[in-house]
């Protein structure tokens, strides 16, 4: 068994799947396997995949999203570890050596993740701000602080295969966020540590869709649901305030998206909805008073 399966979802990506696997191709760490899944791409993907020969594993499907893509990987794979990328990321050639010290140092957590470089779209390169700080990324016991908000970005996430047969694989249901719901199950459960340095270059992607912001909005508050009843039976709960700040976060963060794209009346209803939960908040009435 190898040590650690490298999983990369792959749709129409002809342009940046060759870097970004190259990227993992140049680790300091040898002891993968790497299963790239074609998920139903109409340009060259596939054949970008299938040119660097036997050491890359290409599967071929029709379109099921990313979370449907990275279980094929998963399921076809035999590593100990399963270490995911997205195809539009990078890794740094010391990721995995630097990752399998960790798991070593901390045998029994359940993720494990790294600091990230993010390219604009401009092709410019800016330490996460977290790193960029004073601040450390969360380690250990981190379900409230991953519920308020994921800080594990998905290319740098490493997961135990022990970890997903207990709490299950991508939610192919989530057709975004699926991979914070899933550190949300993890975390519940186990802990997880991060490399404290940034070993992945995170590519800023365009805006989406209006119809995706929405889909966006509409799975996150769905996971917020699960995750309060998924928790109701043994610690550690969602507390009735991690729920409504949550809540009204999502809210108004919809809202802001919604007041840059002008439509500060259509705004103001997720704004209503954030009042529902809390009509005392100041941060509420200061995003009401953004859509006037």
């Amino acid at each position: 068994m190898v040590t650690f399966s490298v999983v990369i979802p792959a749709y129409n990506v002809e342009s940046l799947l060759g870097p970004c696997i190259q990227s993992v191709l140049d680790q300091t760490c040898q002891d993968f396997e790497l299963i790239v899944v074609d998920d139903g791409s109409k340009d060259r993907t596939a054949e970008v995949a299938e040119s660097f020969g036997p050491r890359v594993t290409c599967i071929r499907q029709e379109n099921r999203g990313c979370g449907g893509a990275r279980n094929t990987a998963i399921r076809a794979s035999h590593g100990e570890y399963v270490a995911i990328l997205d195809a539009d990321d990078l890794w740094l050639p010391t990721k995995l050596e630097k990752q399998l010290a960790l798991i070593r140092a901390h045998p029994d957590a359940g993720l494990f993740y790294t600091g990230h470089i993010r390219i604009e779209h401009d092709g410019s390169e800016h330490l996460s701000r977290r790193l960029a700080g004073s601040n450390t990324l969360p380690c250990g016991k981190i379900f409230e602080r991953l519920f308020e908000m994921n800080c594990v970005p998905a290319s740098s996430a490493v997961i135990p295969r022990r970890v997903l047969d207990q709490v299950g694989v991508f939610n192919p249901d989530c057709k975004n966020a699926q991979d914070w719901e899933l550190w949300l199950r993890i975390a519940h459960d186990y802990e997880v540590w991060a490399v404290q340095e940034p070993l992945i270059k995170f590519r800023e992607v365009p805006g989406s869709l209006s119809e995706n912001r929405e889909r966006l909005h509409a799975t996150v508050l769905g996971i917020i649901e699960a995750a309060r009843k998924r928790c109701e039976s043994h610690p550690p709960h969602v507390t009735p305030k991690m729920y409504r700040d949550k809540v009204i976060d999502t809210h108004l963060k919809f809202a802001r998206g919604l007041v840059k794209r002008k439509q500060p009346k259509r705004a103001r209803e997720f704004v209503m909805k954030a009042f529902a939960f809390n009509p005392l908040s100041p941060r509420v009435w200061r995003e009401f008073v953004r859509t006037l």
